[in-house]
């Protein structure tokens, strides 16, 4: 019993991280404000990792690669610290590392702009203040996914209805190619 509820802990601990890495990659991407409370909060539980590599690394234009480069390294971090546990008594082999990392970073990724484009479409269907910090972070971040959406669905009586396919697309790329890519590197390892 302790041993599944170490091992659900330290994943969803690594799981927290690879997010907030995640989240301050396209924080850069977009040009989120770095004044904004929320991404200075974002940037500095994430500078741990990414200013060392941010020496070596450098970025291109505004794609951070040292960020890239530590979600990679925190995915097999993850991996090496929980397969061992997970009642292997040896690392995973390559090919089923590497799928499986890339089925994981899809899910995260996945999960990162469903919850955003979620948010964002609750917020401004309740008709919050438009100056709060994270109404203009979500709209930052979810724009270029919902902008083709927002072209081929008008709204309707002023409710932006763009959300629900793309929240749907979004739920079928985790479902169907996150998991299949996870299944896969799992059964390779």
């Amino acid at each position: 019993m302790w041993k599944e509820t170490t091992l659900v802990l330290l994943q969803s601990l690594y799981s927290a991280y690879i997010m907030l890495l995640l989240l301050r990659f396209f924080f850069q991407l977009v040009r989120v404000d770095f004044y904004n409370p929320i991404s200075q909060v974002v940037v500095k539980l994430a500078s741990p990792i990414v200013f060392p590599l941010q020496k070596i690394i450098p970025s291109w234009q505004n794609i951070s690669f040292s960020t890239l480069v530590a979600v990679l390294l925190m995915e097999a971090l993850e991996i090496t610290v929980i397969f061992p546990k997970a009642g292997f008594g040896h690392l995973p082999h390559f090919t089923g590392a590497v799928i499986w990392i890339a089925g994981d970073l899809i899910n995260h990724v996945a999960n990162l702009f469903f919850f955003a484009i979620l948010i964002q479409a609750l917020m401004s269907w309740l008709h919050t203040q438009s100056g709060h910090p994270l109404l203009e972070i979500l709209y930052r971040l979810t724009l270029p996914i919902l902008k083709p959406f927002q072209r081929m669905i008008p709204p309707i009586a002023g409710i932006d209805l763009s959300a629900i396919p793309a929240l749907f697309l979004l739920q079928c790329l985790n479902l169907y190619v996150g998991n299949f890519l996870l299944l896969q590197g799992w059964a390779l390892m």
